[in-house]
């Protein structure tokens, strides 16, 4: 059907003679191909103010501005009032609840956008300015989204505060705040003492926190407490980046922050199981193994490790790591150790420091080291640092003899400081200064002084020894170096290279 605006009627009708308009309007495009106007105005459709419809009643016909409820007016259909108002109109677009679309509680534009402050969408209610289902409210208005129990607004997704909510808004939920950046729990309180949790741009806070794969940081805060349970294994390790099966030719495929090479033993554990691998080839990142090398499982029985699990590298036979423990047997220590290809049978301890016990010979607490480190040295409660002027010394206090290191110079001392040969009182003090060595002490003004009285006897030995060489030294000499040629004690008494050497004293040249 078409309208021509062009198209009149040769028709002149009266108003007193509505069966002739009748008649006349059957008879014309009975096929209904296009529409029409009449000559006179007063029976032309579809102008003047109010765009009538030309209605027939029982008597006469008659122009009316609306059909039914609704109005009609030059590009818009419309009904109700208010809050019941419903409005049509080409290139704005469907709308009710207010006479201006922009106010109106639902409309849908010609492009599909539509508003909506309630109502059902599959099984979202819509709010004001909410979106929920029976468990989940979208809030628009707050930002968030909460999921619970909480009628019909467990997930709420707020639009206007760019909020997400989530959980029983009347007990415990999570809060996803865009605004902020930011998603916690909505019993959260920081500190130790605190409770729930939160992540935002830059912290994020737990009451326990668990990685199963690698856990990577730059700073640890100094002034909190940070707990290892048990046992801490500091060695080369990368995480799985494959799921493996129970199968005995398996492969290993990490995501490759370590490079592990033919030989290598490898280990993976967790509270259950613990299996030791042994590495036959390499291809990037996918590593050949032989499963289970301690015999733990039947054939074709091996854990089924997962992606994520740690991959932790003992490296091959000779190599090793470093083991610190509070629960073993004699802990707490650090230990060091190396393996000879089997370490789930056995390790090789090189150092300890902390608790020495189980350490054959060494008991308390101090730093051992086994043959070909350092020499079977055990040092046991014996530094101290004491005194304003940092003295270091290699003994406890009231212990002799030891070895004083301090702004004074450098001592061997065997007992405590006495009074000088001038101010010692007989059966009081000790003569000298109780130093058997005392070196580089500017108030003496010499550089090597024994101030202590040996004792008379058949078994003294010299206080200093030199060698006795059979020529004089060929080297740089200076004036007063001493050196022994054939028996004879020389001094340089002229510097050169070699120096001028002369027997001192009367002895015999």
């Amino acid at each position: 059907m078409s309208y021509d605006s062009t198209k009149l009627s040769n028709f002149i009708g009266q108003s007193d003679d509505p069966k002739k308009l009748k008649d006349y309007l059957l008879s014309v495009d009975k096929d209904l191909q296009s529409l029409f106007l009449t000559a006179s105005t007063f029976y032309q459709f579809g102008t003047g103010s109010n765009f009538s419809i030309l209605t027939y009643s029982s008597t006469n016909y008659a122009w009316f501005a609306s059909v039914g409820a609704w109005s009609i007016t030059n590009a818009l259909l419309y009904g109700g009032s208010g809050s019941t108002y419903i409005g049509l109109q080409p290139g704005v677009g469907v709308w009710m609840g207010d006479a201006a679309f922009a106010n109106a509680v639902f409309s849908v534009d010609p492009t599909g956008q539509m508003k909506a402050h309630a109502g059902r969408i599959g099984g979202w209610y819509i709010g004001t300015s909410t979106l929920s289902s029976t468990s989940i409210t979208l809030d628009s208005v707050n930002d968030k989204i909460t999921v619970g129990s909480s009628g019909l607004a467990n997930i709420n997704i707020d639009g206007e505060n760019a909020k997400i909510t989530v959980g029983n808004v009347g007990s415990t939920y999570i809060d996803i705040d865009g605004a902020n950046t930011k998603i916690q729990s909505s019993d959260f309180v920081s500190g130790a003492l605190g409770s729930g949790w939160r992540i935002d741009s830059n912290v994020g806070e737990f009451q326990n926190l668990r990685a199963r794969g690698k856990f990577t940081t730059s700073i640890f805060e100094k002034d909190a407490i940070s707990s290892i349970g048990g046992n801490l294994l500091v060695m080369p390790s990368d995480i799985l980046d494959t799921d493996m099966t129970a199968l005995d030719i398996s492969t290993i495929t990490i995501l490759g922050d370590e490079i592990f090479a033919i030989n290598d033993i490898l280990r993976i554990k967790d509270g259950v199981d613990d299996e030791w691998f042994e590495v036959t080839s390499v291809s990037q990142t996918t590593y050949t193994v032989t499963r289970d090398k301690a015999g733990d499982y039947a054939a074709d029985s091996n854990p089924i490790w997962t992606k994520g699990t740690a991959v932790v590298n003992y490296g091959a036979s000779g190599e090793g790591g470093v083991f610190m423990t509070s629960s073993e047997t004699d802990a707490p220590y650090i230990h060091f150790f190396t393996h000879a290809g089997s370490p789930w049978s056995a390790t090789t301890a090189k150092c300890r420091i902390g608790n020495l016990n189980g350490i054959t010979g060494c008991s308390g607490y101090g730093i051992w080291g086994g043959d070909g480190y350092l020499g079977q040295l055990e040092v046991i409660d014996i530094i101290s640092i004491t005194g304003q002027q940092g003295e270091i010394r290699s003994n406890s206090s009231g212990n002799y003899p030891y070895l004083s290191f301090s702004q004074g110079g450098l001592q061997l001392k065997d007992s405590d400081p006495g009074g000088t040969y001038g101010t010692a009182v007989y059966g009081t003090d000790k003569y000298g200064y109780g130093a058997l060595v005392w070196i580089l002490n500017t108030s003496l003004k010499i550089p090597w002084a024994e101030l202590k009285e040996p004792n008379a006897g058949a078994s003294d030995v010299a206080s200093i020894r030199l060698y006795n060489r059979s020529d004089d030294p060929g080297g740089l000499a200076e004036v007063g170096d001493l050196a022994v040629v054939s028996g004879k004690l020389k001094i340089c008494t002229g510097a050169g290279t070699p120096g001028t050497w002369t027997v001192v004293g009367s002895q015999t040249a």
